[in-house]
């Protein structure tokens, strides 16, 4: 085990240092997230102004999420080709497009919103108000995703971790005092529309702060011209995330709006329970992104191959023992969050279930990040759509016979082994691309992921059956347990594993533990 690790190379920061930046953030990210799922629990439980939240934000959530994702993933492998001025221009040209773009789709949207709702009235309304509340979504959450790609460019690496955080707790904290004041579904859209507004007017602020105002400006035609001819990689990244992003999202709430009042409620609670851990998979695929893309432009192909298998590697471990946890107190961890009075206990026994289903889900969440960052550091856009179209095809052929069969979890059940399909198959082309052949996966990620985590998830094992056996330790107390134990656990089978990918973390913690050196 290296005590010294060395300096990172194709980055000012290592792996480590980037993947543990982006995961303070998203920590805070999913704690505002899940502040807001319990709010609107707490006050809308299981009830159509509940499904009327989750259906009137998916739209503008999509939006924002496929452009500005899509922009960004596109134009940063050019700008790591290009030089200084290069890139600068090429960035500049993306926000542009972006906002047009993103304006043009809202105002599209809210065109539909007008015509449809007034006939269908989705979850028993016909006002406008509330698609109108949640509409600016698409466009803060799309320009503020865009806007971290020139800032992890130029390594500045705190507001990109950061935005997500931001938006969340601002929605969060303006949720709280509006329903506190009696506010409903409007007021909370507008409380969400404006945290995203405030982190996009931070990440902009930071730009201009490391002297990239320049960025603001009209761009050329030319460089107009530059990005548009990236056309290809932006229609894969786009597809790529509409189908992986939030199609799976809207035809999962389509499929369990008929099975009853509180059905897209309770599923979407058990998603955003579920999804948590995937913050680990996607800091892990954050940390490793920013030298893979510039080794690739170098064509330090063996750097390359190195990367993908210790992130592979430390992406199934965190797989397994998050993954363990959920399935093994899936119960308990439902019951603690939503088991109020607002939630009715078949909607609760659906949440429980599905949080079940949706934990092999989260295998295929961790592969299909990673593999998509990798595509997008590799140049190899074509990746990103396939494997989302093997999953979601798998999705589709199995969705209706398990929603017969098991009702709402038999939908999240389809969803997990869609995903699970799709993140396979997604690294069988990095591998493949790389030349890794399967004997080198096995070797080098899977096999000491497995050997790291079984202990860890029969520790888990051990302390559900020993709760269980000891009758009425209370929910919380046996959910706080299994945590604990799986916290510590891992952290104890990371600390040995002689895994190069941890030796600055290892390093970073043994340097604050020694005194400081007396003075002479």
């Amino acid at each position: 085990m290296s005590e010294t690790p060395q300096a990172p190379r194709f980055a000012a920061r290592s792996a480590s240092f980037i993947g543990l930046m982006l995961l303070a953030g998203r920590v805070l990210e999913r704690l505002g997230a899940f502040g807001q799922i319990l709010l609107i629990a707490a006050f809308l439980g299981s009830t159509t102004r509940a499904d009327l939240y989750f259906i009137a934000s998916i739209v503008p959530l999509t939006l924002g999420n496929v452009v500005g994702e899509a922009l960004a993933a596109a134009v940063l492998p050019r700008a790591a080709r290009d030089g200084e001025e290069g890139a600068s221009r090429i960035f500049s040209a993306g926000l542009w497009i972006a906002a047009v773009t993103l304006t043009g789709l809202t105002l599209l949207y809210l065109v539909a919103v007008a015509i449809f709702v007034p006939r269908t009235m989705p979850a028993g309304t016909a006002s406008l108000l509330p698609w109108l509340a949640y509409a600016p979504l698409g466009v803060f959450f799309g320009l503020g995703s865009y806007c971290a790609a020139p800032l992890l460019h130029y390594e500045r690496y705190a507001w990109p971790a950061l935005r997500g955080a931001t938006a969340t707790i601002v929605g969060f904290g303006l949720s709280a005092l509006v329903l506190a004041l009696g506010g409903g579904v409007v007021w909370i859209g507008l409380a969400i529309s404006t945290g995203y507004g405030i982190a996009l007017l931070l990440l902009l602020a930071e730009l201009a702060s490391i002297g990239r105002a320049a960025l603001l400006r009209p761009p050329r035609p030319s460089a107009v011209g530059d990005v548009l001819a990236l056309w290809r990689k932006l229609a894969a990244s786009a597809a790529s995330g509409v189908i992986g992003g939030q199609v799976f999202v809207l035809i999962e709430r389509i499929l369990t709006a008929p099975l009853g009042v509180g059905a897209v409620a309770s599923i979407s609670y058990a998603r955003g329970v579920a999804y948590t851990p995937a913050i680990l998979g996607q800091s892990i695929a954050a940390g490793v992104y920013p030298s893979v893309l510039r080794a690739h432009a170098a064509g330090e192909r063996d750097f390359v191959r190195a990367r993908f298998l210790s992130g592979l590697r430390l992406t199934l471990f965190v797989t397994a023992v998050s993954g363990a946890f959920l399935a093994l107190f899936s119960s308990e961890i439902a019951s603690v969050l939503f088991g109020r009075d607002e939630v009715t206990p078949e909607s609760l026994h659906d949440v429980q279930r599905s949080l079940l289903a949706f934990s092999l889900a989260l295998l295929g969440w961790m592969l299909t990040i990673y593999g998509s960052r990798l595509f997008g550091a590799l140049d190899v856009f074509r990746g990103l759509i396939l494997q989302e179209i093997v999953a979601l095809a798998v999705y589709l052929a199995i969705v209706f016979p398990l929603r017969e069969g098991f009702d709402v979890p038999g939908v999240a059940l389809a969803f997990g082994i869609g995903q699970v399909a799709g993140g396979i198959f997604g690294m069988a082309l990095v591998a493949v691309r790389l030349r890794v052949r399967s004997i080198g996966v096995l070797g080098g990620a899977l096999a000491p992921a497995v050997v790291r985590s079984l202990p860890v998830v029969l520790a888990l094992v051990a302390v559900k059956l020993g709760l269980d056996a000891s009758a009425g330790t209370p929910d919380l107390v046996v959910a706080m347990l299994g945590a604990l134990t799986a916290a510590t656990m891992a952290f104890a089978a990371l600390w040995r594993a002689d895994w190069e990918e941890l030796d600055s973390v290892r390093g970073f913690l043994r340097a604050r533990r020694r005194p400081a050196a007396a003075p002479e």
